[in-house]
């Protein structure tokens, strides 16, 4: 798949807030206290709450940025006092070479400064060799990785196809045909209230319920600290930020403070059945299935949604763990502590063996 002649080149992308002040505690216990005092500074009613998050973000997202950027001016400078250490402990030692032993003791020196030079530089990349390698395992080659990726033309959407058969490839336009196929296949069906009630009267009679105190403490809508700390934890790292750039990272290093801010928003999310600004907001990115790339049902769609938003779907999900294995029978073995997926397949495949041992006759069905 090429782009197309007629289409724009690609934009630079999604902003992402960039981390590197983490590499240096002072600037990283700078961004905590600020955190900390805006957290004071939060409203305490629902509705300004709801209303001073999409700043506060914003806020947050900017100052992130400022102290990445000293960062990063930090490790030029670093990078510099390297280059330049190494070259003045090069001359010392080529004037010891020359003969001059007097110029030992400086050589000596110098090469002491340009070790603690080199280390100091290498403060960054070491922070982040280590967290790839505990949160990966193992670092995948760079010069593989080049090879086996596509070329940046082949990751493009030439053109999409729309309802009437015509094919744009506009990219002011394109987002919009994506959009509205997504949205005719998404967009729920009406509901019939006879079959609805019919549904709900067979959950009410099934043998497993769900215990009363697990459905008050399910639908509490009070979120705690305690909850989203947990959740905030047990995030994965290096997942995609959604519209606001903001990686999951960035709330874990301020999680002491931001939790319980959090907690508070959520809770007030819960109390007046609103959300703030932005918090729905996503974005679509397709990735190509087998089949014409104009045509947009061969597109698999995946919406990046912001952090804040993940961490109380995250919070929601948690509070349904512990329930989940009382009230969803055995035979489903799949995304659930405890269980494993691979159980049916493996008793699909010693079924048959059971069948011929014991002799008897049997039919897998599948639905």
């Amino acid at each position: 798949m090429a782009a197309s002649p007629a289409a724009s080149p690609p934009g630079p992308g999604l902003r992402r807030v960039r981390l590197h002040f983490r590499d240096f505690p002072d600037l990283r216990e700078e961004l905590r206290t600020w955190v900390e005092a805006a957290a004071v500074a939060a409203p305490t009613t629902p509705a300004a709450l709801l209303a001073w998050w999409p700043a506060f973000k914003r806020s947050l997202s900017i100052s992130a940025c400022n102290l990445s950027r000293v960062a990063r001016e930090r490790h030029l400078d670093a990078k510099a006092a390297e280059v330049a250490a190494s070259q003045e402990a090069d001359a010392a030692f080529a004037e010891v070479e020359a003969g001059d032993l007097a110029a030992l003791p400086r050589a000596i020196r110098a090469r002491s400064a340009a070790a603690s030079a080199a280390l100091r530089a290498a403060v960054g990349p070491a922070r982040r060799t280590r967290h790839a390698w505990l949160r990966t395992g193992e670092r995948p080659s760079p010069i593989i990785t080049q090879q086996v990726r596509p070329p940046a033309a082949c990751r493009l959407i030439p053109a999409l196809r729309r309802p009437d058969g015509t094919a744009t490839a506009n990219p002011d336009e394109m987002p919009g045909v994506m959009a509205a196929f997504w949205q005719r296949i998404c967009t729920a069906a009406a509901t019939d209230p006879e079959a609805r009630e019919r549904v709900l009267a067979a959950l009410r009679g099934a043998p497993c319920r769900c215990p009363a105190e697990c459905v008050e403490a399910l639908g509490s809508p009070t979120v705690t600290t305690a909850e989203v700390l947990a959740a905030l934890q047990a995030a994965p790292a290096g997942r995609a930020p959604g519209v606001d750039g903001i990686p999951g990272e960035l709330y874990q290093e301020c999680a002491p403070a931001l939790a319980a801010v959090l907690a508070a928003l959520f809770s007030a999310v819960m109390a007046v059945d609103r959300v703030p600004r932005g918090l729905l907001d996503g974005v679509l990115s397709c990735f190509h299935k087998p089949g014409d790339p104009t045509e947009p049902e061969n597109y698999r769609p995946i919406t990046l949604l912001d952090t804040d938003y993940r961490t109380l779907a995250r919070v929601l999900a948690r509070r349904l763990l512990p329930v989940l294995r009382g009230v969803i029978e055995p035979e489903q073995t799949a995304f659930l502590t405890g269980r494993r997926i691979a159980d049916n397949i493996l008793l699909l495949q010693l079924l048959p063996a059971l069948a011929r041992a014991e002799e008897q006759p049997g039919v897998v069905d599948a639905i």
